[in-house]
Order: C-alpha cells, then sequence, then structure tokens
C-alpha cells in the first residue's frame, strides 16, 4: 500500500502524485485512487519559466485497475504483463502560449505507437478500457491575444494490444483504438485508430463520424485561434477515412451542413473583442463558403484529403491539420477560391481609395 506519494519529474516542471496506491501479488491486482501529473506553474508562468512556448499538461486521473500483472515475468524477465487495465473518470488537458517563441524540434518518430517502441522495457497490455474522460487543448493566441479552446468530453472506449514485444507483434502487430466521445458537450464523435506497431514509417489509419453539432459551437476554438465566427450553421455529419504515416496523410472527408454563414474578424489595437470585418464577411459568404453541401439542388462535394506533414508538428497537430484541409474544401475555400476573394478584395480597396481621391480632388477645387 501507498499513500499520498508524490515526486518532481526530473525538468522540475510537474509534480507525480499517486494516492491511495495497493498492490496484491496473489491476485495480480493493482489498484489506484488517484493519479495525477501536475503543473508547478500556472498557465500564465508556465512559458515564462521554459523561456519559450511548449504544451503544458494536466492530467488528473481516477479509479485506475491493472488486472491479471504477470509478476514471475517481471521478476524474471523485466517484462511488464498485464491483462486489462482500467481507468474510470478523470481528465486531461492541453494548454500552450504561442506568444512565446516556438522551440524548433523534429517530431518525426515520435508518434505515440513509435514512442511505445522505444520503451526499454517489454510492456504488453491486451486492453485498456476508458470511461468517462474530459480531454480539451487551449491555446493563447499571439495575434487574437485570446485564448481558444476545444473539448471532448466524456470519452470512453478501449486500447487493445498495447505491446512492444516482438513474440505478440508477431502474432498481431495492430494496435487499435476504438472510442467514442462529445465535442463541445455536444456533437458525436466515433473515432477508430490503427496503429501499425513494426512499421518503420509509423504507419496508421483513423476514420471516424462527427455528428449533430451546433457550428456555433466552435466559436471558442474558431474565433480565438482562426479569426473567424461561425454565425450559424450545423454540422449534420463529418465522415472522414484516411491512411497516413510519418509524412503524410491521404484519404477523404464527407462533410454535411446547413445554413452555413462565417464572419471574418481582426484584432484592433486598444480594444479586448475582436472586431468583426464587415465587408470581408460579406465577399467570403457570397464568393466562397457553400452555405450548404449538399446544396439545393442536391450536389455534394466530397473532399479529398493529401496532406504532407512538417517534420515540426506533432502527432495530434498531424491529425487536426489533415481534417481540417478536407472540412476546408467542403465549405468551398479550396486554393482558387482563396486567390479570387482576394482579387475581389484588392479590386474593393482600390475603389474605396478612388472615390476617396476623387473627395479630395473635388475639396481642392472648392478652395481654389
Amino acid at each position: 500500500n501507498l499513500n499520498n506519494y508524490s515526486y518532481a519529474t526530473p525538468d522540475s516542471m510537474y509534480h507525480i502524485n499517486v494516492n491511495q496506491l495497493s498492490f496484491n501479488a496473489t491476485s495480480g491486482i493493482v489498484n489506484i485512487k488517484e493519479f495525477g501529473l501536475i503543473p508547478r506553474y500556472s498557465e500564465k508562468e508556465f512559458p515564462k519559466v521554459n523561456g519559450y512556448a511548449r504544451d503544458r499538461f494536466m492530467i488528473k486521473l481516477n479509479n485506475i485497475s491493472l488486472n491479471g500483472l504477470n509478476l514471475p515475468a517481471y521478476l524474471q524477465k523485466r517484462e511488464l504483463i498485464a491483462k486489462q487495465m482500467n481507468i474510470a473518470d478523470g481528465g486531461i488537458s492541453v494548454f500552450n502560449d504561442n506568444s512565446y517563441p516556438n522551440l524548433v524540434r523534429v517530431k518525426t518518430g515520435r508518434f505515440p505507437h513509435q514512442l511505445l517502441q522505444l520503451f526499454n522495457t517489454k510492456l504488453t497490455i491486451e486492453q485498456i478500457n476508458l470511461k468517462n474522460i474530459d480531454v480539451s487543448y487551449a491555446e493563447f493566441d499571439r495575434d487574437s491575444k485570446h485564448r481558444g479552446e476545444i473539448t471532448f468530453n466524456h470519452t470512453s472506449g478501449s486500447i487493445t494490444n498495447v505491446t512492444n514485444a516482438a513474440k505478440i507483434k508477431a502474432k498481431n502487430n495492430f494496435m487499435q483504438a476504438d472510442l467514442v466521445t462529445y465535442v463541445m458537450q455536444e456533437g458525436k464523435m466515433d473515432v477508430n485508430f490503427k496503429f501499425d506497431l513494426n512499421s518503420p514509417l509509423g504507419a496508421f489509419d483513423y476514420k471516424g463520424r462527427l455528428t449533430n453539432l451546433d457550428g456555433r459551437k466552435l466559436n471558442q476554438i474558431t474565433k480565438p485561434l482562426g479569426m473567424v465566427q461561425v454565425n450559424k450553421g450545423t454540422i449534420n455529419e463529418l465522415v472522414f477515412d484516411i491512411k497516413a504515416n510519418q509524412d503524410v496523410a491521404k484519404g477523404t472527408l464527407d462533410f454535411r451542413f446547413n445554413d452555413l454563414s462565417v464572419g471574418l474578424l481582426k484584432k484592433v489595437e486598444g480594444k479586448q473583442r475582436l472586431v468583426k470585418q464587415a465587408w470581408l464577411s460579406i465577399l467570403a459568404n457570397a464568393l466562397i463558403i457553400n452555405s450548404d453541401n449538399p446544396n439545393a439542388n442536391g450536389k455534394f462535394i466530397a473532399a479529398k484529403i493529401n496532406y504532407k506533414r512538417q517534420p515540426t508538428a506533432s502527432f495530434f497537430s498531424f491529425i487536426w491539420r489533415s481534417l481540417f484541409q478536407g472540412a476546408k474544401y467542403s465549405v468551398g475555400v479550396t486554393p482558387q477560391k482563396e486567390a479570387e476573394i482576394k482579387a475581389q478584395v484588392a479590386k474593393f480597396e482600390k475603389m474605396i481609395n478612388d472615390r476617396d481621391e476623387r473627395r479630395l480632388r473635388r475639396q481642392e477645387r472648392k478652395r481654389n
């Protein structure tokens, strides 16, 4: 038994806390009532102490159990083998303040299933069960000066064949995760990951389906991080099926939505709130944005994804950006349309400038 155990991580940025740990050697059962990875500094102080932008993790998990632990295998071979791990209740939150300089670091080869293979200890857990875990990602944006956040609530599901043991991978070289979560407390998302544990390029597949989400719920992240406000719109269904490795993601995304309208925002010096760019918003909705998919004539736009990962991009950034590419194309934001709107904006600005010049000339003639 172990109660109220705490120690600092080697970089002194976190405390790891364990409360009410018990292990029964006869039954091979480990129980942990509370586990936490707790930052030693606040969101504001964390990057200041580091001196650069860095993900700040906060992990609090409750009711963890490890069943079927093979104690002889660990004592004799230093192999950690268990039949099942259960985690019920808790949360994982990540925050990054990108107003600080980024530390450029190549993250190729550091996807979850690749890191698992680098463990010094041989590890095999046949199945990990998750229940009611809240996950969030937040970022403070240097341009908007605001904090954006996206949440995945009440996440549940299972991860199977978690291993780096060659003898296990010889029988089954795929680790699989089947999860159900609720985006922004509302839209239900089913997602499946399939990781190739033997792939030298870190190959993996991911597919999923998001349904029934009010687009305005996404303003918590689109306004601060994208300078875009969703005025209205209903996400009926977003389905994706993608094959990827550490370099590229290719697949399809079907995005069905209705009555979509957006507003483009900007930061004005001296004002706390973001300001809507009225004319640009009108042009965007008139010339670029598809308000419905399929449209009134039944035409449906399906997006092809072919996204090349930057070497410094993390696993989760890679997934998010590949899906975002497909979503942009579905709503009409293609490279051709972006060029068109820029040309229209330039034309509009020239018209305004010409009008102002004519007014000045008229005023000059009156004075003379």
